[in-house]
């Protein structure tokens, strides 16, 4: 089998993104333009084309559910990148570079306390790309600070420098698999919202000194932020529903409620460490165990996805498509 026919074959399976009569349909044009592109000496399709065939798909999928569809994922989009910056400014400035109290577990990254700062830093460069390039390099960025996310836990076994907690990591994924919906043209507020967040949260309180007054318990239960931006996303979304044509583009009417069905997986996952604390955790014991947030959290992971799974079904449907 020759290298081209390797890599049309790796293309094609990229596709499944996509819905089964659009593949039917252009399939093969799809296919063809980016062998076209790829050039001769390529071997597989690169990240950029992988990122681009899944939007894609995604993108024709929402399309088949109505406008109002597409108009929720964009604004969501756009919070949930303003959320993922926000929280990681939090955590780069308040605990990777400020002060600790003497821990019993060596806590030393270069300059920084942990392998943290790594996808915080990612974070905080994605929303400064958002204000000025492209969307295709934007979701670019995206997804480099998702895999950079994920690497942290295989790079904290590896090497043995400690890392954020999971209940912290997976919403930032979450957040930024959102967050690649952004729209191909965003408002000007919407390019800057998400790097507003990083100035608000994290280099305004550096320059004053903020977080100066914060003294953490300990390396784990330093990461209280999630339970505090669970509550904050979920109250945004719904006033930004109101006024969804500011970030999202021109939301639709009734682009509100899917942005909040959109949202609801990452704010499920922000809420696992204070939903187990509290109601899977005996009294007097102040953190969950990690059978009580894995419960918690592959609970809240199958219960909004799949509502949101099946709305999108019968929207669908109901406007006579099929996924």
């Amino acid at each position: 089998m020759s290298d081209r026919t390797r890599l049309e074959r790796r293309y094609r399976r990229l596709l499944w993104a996509y819905p089964k009569d659009y593949r039917a349909r252009r399939g093969d044009e799809i296919v063809g333009t980016y062998l076209e592109l790829a050039g001769t000496d390529r071997r597989r399709p690169s990240p950029a084309d992988a990122v681009d065939l899944l939007r894609g798909g995604l993108r024709q999928h929402l399309r088949m559910a109505g406008p109002d569809v597409v108009a929720g994922a964009h604004l969501a989009a756009v919070l949930a990148l303003a959320t993922a910056v926000a929280m990681a400014a939090i955590w780069l400035v308040y605990f990777e570079l400020g002060p600790r109290e003497p821990l019993s577990i060596p806590l030393q990254f270069g300059p920084f306390w942990s392998l943290g700062a790594v996808p915080w830093i990612a974070w905080l460069a994605v929303g400064l790309v958002a204000v000025v390039a492209p969307r295709r390099r934007v979701r670019i960025g995206i997804g480099a600070a998702i895999v950079l996310t994920g690497a942290v836990v295989p790079a904290s076994v590896l090497t043995g420098t400690i890392r954020p907690p999971l209940f912290v990591l997976l919403p930032q994924i979450a957040l930024g698999l959102v967050a690649l919906a952004l729209p191909a043209r965003p408002t000007a507020v919407a390019r800057v919202v998400p790097f507003a967040g990083a100035v608000l949260f994290g280099a305004l309180p550096a320059v004053l000194g903020v977080y100066r007054s914060f003294r953490p318990l300990g390396y784990w239960n330093h990461y209280d932020v999630p339970a505090g931006a669970a509550l904050l996303l979920s109250v945004v979304a719904v006033l930004a529903a109101v006024t969804g044509g500011v970030l999202g583009g021109g939301a639709a009417r009734g682009g509100g409620v899917w942005t909040m069905l959109m949202l609801a997986p990452p704010v499920g996952l922000l809420a696992t460490q204070s939903l187990a604390t509290t109601y899977l955790t005996p009294s007097g014991q102040f953190n969950a165990s990690w059978e009580a947030l894995l419960a918690v959290s592959v609970a809240a992971t199958v219960l909004t996805t799949g509502v949101l799974g099946l709305a999108l079904a019968l929207r669908t449907r109901r406007h006579g498509h099929r996924l």
